[in-house]
């Protein structure tokens, strides 16, 4: 199969588009706007994949964002998205770029896998801020924030020309101080809902003590893998957290990450063993919430409403909850979970 790489024509852009739209699905659908600039993955005369980027001028710097990059679910398995982003790396280092930047969701392995071979790094706000200073930091991040802010369970990569500078993107995360952050910054986002509440005190302390106990969960659930894992909170979603806490309970992710992921049975099990024990520790807030009469418990049980809900749901974004790690490896598994979720909320 002869794959051609080239430049989007703009009597494309619409047939793009719908390659792009039929890739990401239902909710991506609606993040996919007419792209400033991009490549075309072509076969036969056929769109059959794409990367849509921008660059945007920050005072004397320059950055280059990669905003979709895609290919037909029909034709992947071909390298087309490597071929698409080799191209697109290549045109935005042309134009002297001073960082790239993208977002990818957390578990979307092909995705990331692709970008960090081409110098993207996983990384935070405050680790790009020591490697190009705050001011470009910022920027860097809010040129994301019509999407990545609304998106949670992403994840934000940069690439930079000087490896020096690179180093301080690669610092690992500390799994001990990525804990406390992720409740901390929960309880900041929702700090409308805690507020709003009655009982402010006994809110965020419910909170704190579900998410504890979901930390806790997916640490146990580790033991039964011999695989590396650590803890991480995830940055996407950071502006509808705190918009939906008028209404709801939509927290920021946080979950244990294997540092090596495979493409084995073996695999998918120990992801969906590590879910599945924080799912149940769900399911015993909700049974304790409604069999004991405890004000923390029944703040809980509210709480955990909102998470099982989530789970129920193995799309993105939801699906970062954790019912995608438990969908690709048992769908009747998922089932079974989903509808206990289902019961436990609506009729127990």
């Amino acid at each position: 199969m002869e794959i051609t790489i080239r430049k989007l024509e703009q009597n494309e852009t619409k047939e793009a588009i719908k390659v792009a739209r039929k890739a990401f699905g239902i909710i991506g659908y609606i993040f996919i706007g007419k792209p400033k600039h991009g490549l075309v993955a072509v076969v036969n005369n056929k769109i059959v994949g794409g990367v849509f980027y921008y660059t945007k001028d920050a005072n004397e710097n320059k950055i280059g964002v990669v905003s979709f990059l895609f290919s037909d679910p029909n034709f992947q398995g071909h390298g087309i998205a490597g071929k698409l982003l080799d191209k697109c790396v290549d045109v935005l280092w042309a134009q002297n770029c001073d960082a790239l930047i993208t977002y990818v969701q957390d578990d979307t392995v092909a995705s990331w896998a692709a970008f960090e071979k081409r110098g993207f790094v996983r990384t935070s706000f405050l680790k790009s801020a020591k490697a190009l200073g705050m001011p470009l930091a910022i920027k860097c991040q809010t040129l994301f924030t019509e999407t990545f802010a609304f998106c949670v369970g992403a994840d934000f990569y940069m690439a930079l020309p000087d490896k020096d500078a690179e180093k301080e993107l690669k610092r690992k995360d500390s799994t001990a101080i990525q804990m406390p952050l992720f409740i901390l910054a929960n309880l900041i986002l929702t700090a409308i809902l805690i507020i709003r509440s009655n009982e402010p005190l006994l809110v965020a302390a419910s909170i704190t003590l579900v998410f504890a106990g979901v930390i806790t969960a997916g640490w146990v659930g580790t033991w039964f893998s011999e695989r590396v894992w650590q803890f991480r909170l995830t940055q996407g979603g950071f502006l509808i957290t705190p918009l939906l806490s008028f209404f709801a309970f939509y927290p920021l992710i946080g979950n244990w990450y294997p540092l090596k992921y495979e493409n084995t049975p073996e695999f998918k099990r120990d992801m969906a063993f590590n879910s599945i024990l924080v799912w149940l520790f769900l399911f015993a807030i909700m049974i304790s919430g409604r069999l004991v009469d405890n004000a923390t418990l029944r703040v809980m049980r509210e709480v955990t409403v909102f998470l099982l809900l989530y789970r129920c749901v193995p799309i993105v974004p939801f699906s970062s909850y954790g019912s995608e790690r438990v969908f690709r490896w048992n769908k009747a598994v998922y089932g079974a979970l989903a509808v206990a979720s289902i019961l436990l909320i609506f009729v127990f």
